[in-house]
């Protein structure tokens, strides 16, 4: 694994990576993040909103994308 704060960081986990995000994974990002909100919503018995999914989804990617930029925000796929 590479220096901390290095934005290229890789780290090898079995037959594993992980890698630090990058602004060309914020739509895997923001549908992975959608999903987990309509199976949140499945669980507890209520159909999710495709309108009010496909606003989360949109709103959670600009966030990612303003985060990533400014440097406050980082994730790891």
């Amino acid at each position: 694994m590479r220096g901390v704060g290095d934005m290229d960081t890789i780290a090898v986990i079995g037959d594993s990576c992980i890698r630090v995000a990058t602004e060309e994974d914020i739509p895997r990002l923001a549908r992975h993040h959608r999903m987990m909100f309509e199976e949140i919503q499945e669980c507890n018995g209520t159909a999710p909103d495709p309108a009010v999914m496909a606003v989360l989804e949109k709103e959670y990617a600009a966030k990612l994308a303003g985060g990533f930029k400014s440097g406050t925000c980082i994730s790891w796929v």
